[in-house]
């Protein structure tokens, strides 16, 4: 599902969320929303995911529908790489256009299957890949975790460190990474949205 070989698809899931944030203004006073409280089939094939092949790494994830508005998400960190990682990248808009997001207080999602991961939002201010992100602990079952965006920072090792703004944010990254070789591991997630 690698988003090189989906750009039609990609345009067409980038459509549904912009006309998604059309129909949050009207509903809320002007104010855009980003929310994706149940992942249908056509969406999740439509999806952006990434991985560190480009490293010559050789860590992989899959996405798959499974049943209810549910997305199941399989990701296995390789060995050839000594950072691996791999993600779904979910863009806000078609082209990575910014959204104003001042008016919520951070991204609330539900999520089961016992992993450590991370949520990123994606900014236009920062261009080496470094994002602001909050790391995740899943369970076995099903829980509602919020994380609010005091909580995203960058990585203080390596990039450029750049003002948080929630004025230019994206899109979502979710985020896989670790040891060479942990464990691979398995999510499934039903609402990613921002809250208030």
């Amino acid at each position: 599902m690698s988003y090189r070989n989906r750009p039609v698809a990609t345009i067409l899931l980038c459509v549904a969320l912009t006309l998604s944030l059309a129909q949050a203004q009207a509903q809320d006073g002007g104010a855009p929303a980003y929310r994706l409280y149940r992942f249908a089939a056509a969406d999740i094939a439509a999806l952006q995911t990434y991985d560190d092949r480009w490293a010559k790494g050789d860590s992989s994830i899959t996405l798959a529908p499974a049943g209810g508005g549910v997305m199941q998400i399989s990701a296995r960190l390789g060995k050839r790489f000594a950072y691996p990682f791999a993600g779904v990248s979910m863009p806000f808009q078609a082209g990575g256009t910014p959204v104003d997001m001042r008016q919520y207080k951070g991204v609330r999602l539900q999520v089961r299957g016992e992993a450590v991961f991370k949520v990123q939002l994606l900014s236009a201010n920062v261009t080496d890949n470094n994002e602001f992100a909050s790391e995740v602990v899943s369970e076995k079952e099903w829980k509602t975790i919020s994380l609010p965006f005091p909580s995203f920072a960058q990585s203080p090792y390596w990039g450029r460190a750049v003002a948080w703004d929630a004025s230019a944010l994206r899109g979502v990254n979710l985020h896989f990474d670790g040891m060479p070789g942990a464990p691979a591991l398995q999510i499934e997630m039903r609402e990613l949205s921002m809250y208030r």
